[in-house]
């Protein structure tokens, strides 16, 4: 796993110097693909989340319950719904949301105010997480930044799958269903250096049934105490391979491309013939603050290579 180590150490020296990411709210929604009242929850989702504005700055996760025994999607992962349900103080009925660990209890039409109010402070932490994938694993690696000392915070991690399957509710798309625990639902420690990073590194089995192109991790720094999450962020899997000692050893010309934390691909480049290093530089020289991947493909070789844009 030489390549692993390399690109969680570029993430380390790119962090580091990155600024405060605007707040991004994790979303946790217990249903199921048969429950009725889910369909109306889901074209809220859409109304109030996916197709507005702050859709950047929103995470949803689908945790299928057991309100009907035969949704396939709860079938895959019976147990650690009910733990994340348990750990967020229980669940009695489907549909149950919850945002940045709070209970929500007014109705849809209170969505688009209070995600607004949780999104528009700036976030204490800063998390770019990196998803590998291969032949047998997936492998999750993250760099957290802290700007305050006030909390004790956890790292929370969720692999989740964009499923398509049409239940008895009639709502067929069922992006970010929840598939494994990367973490437990408290979260691992954090341990902070005297620069203020953390970083962590999580492998887990992958499973037959798990279409890889659709499977993405979910991280998110919580208070352990009041269960909220103070910054959360995704990542689309990418295929793990080998990377050369030497990054900056150029050998033949490459391609690059640009792709953001959502996995969307923002430029392409063609017939580079300058190194690892200079091709990050040159591509993302325009680019507004944030966290970026540039993805670098040289003959056979692939490499990926986390980068932080601070303006």
């Amino acid at each position: 796993m030489r390549s692993i180590g390399l690109v969680a150490a570029f993430v380390l020296s790119c962090v580091a110097s990155l600024g405060q990411q605007s707040s991004t709210v994790l979303v946790d929604i217990f249903t199921n693909s048969h429950c009725s009242p889910c369909a109306t929850m889901h074209g809220a989702v859409a109304a109030s989340i996916t197709s507005a504005p702050r859709a950047s700055n929103v995470i949803v996760v689908y945790n299928h319950w057991r309100t009907y025994q035969d949704d396939p999607i709860y079938q895959a992962n019976k147990t650690e719904p009910v733990l994340r349900a348990d750990w967020l103080g229980g669940v009695s009925g489907t549909p149950t949301t919850f945002f940045n660990g709070v209970r929500q209890s007014g109705s849809y039409s209170q969505w688009p105010s209070v995600l607004d109010g949780l999104i528009a402070p700036a976030a204490p932490y800063t998390v770019v997480p990196v998803l590998t994938y291969t032949a047998d694993s997936l492998i999750l690696t993250y760099t957290a930044t802290r700007n305050t000392l006030v909390d004790i915070p956890t790292v929370y991690a969720v692999l989740v799958e964009n499923v398509t399957y049409k239940g008895r509710n009639g709502v067929s798309e069922h992006d970010g269903a929840m598939r494994a625990l990367l973490t437990p639902v408290a979260g691992n420690p954090l341990d902070f250096n005297t620069d203020n990073v953390a970083t962590g590194r999580i492998a887990i089995a992958r499973k037959e049934l798990w279409d890889i192109s659709k499977v993405r991790a979910v991280v998110s720094i919580q208070d352990p105490l009041s269960k909220k999450s103070l910054q959360a962020a995704q990542v689309n899997a990418q295929m793990a391979t080998d990377v050369d000692e030497e990054m900056r050893v150029a050998s033949g010309p490459a391609t690059a491309d640009v792709v953001d934390v959502r996995g969307s691909i923002l430029s392409h480049h063609e017939g580079l013939l300058i190194d690892n290093v200079g091709i990050a530089s040159q591509v993302t020289r325009t680019l507004p603050s944030g966290a970026y991947f540039v993805r670098v493909v040289r003959g056979t070789t692939v490499t990926v290579q986390p980068i932080s844009v601070t303006r």
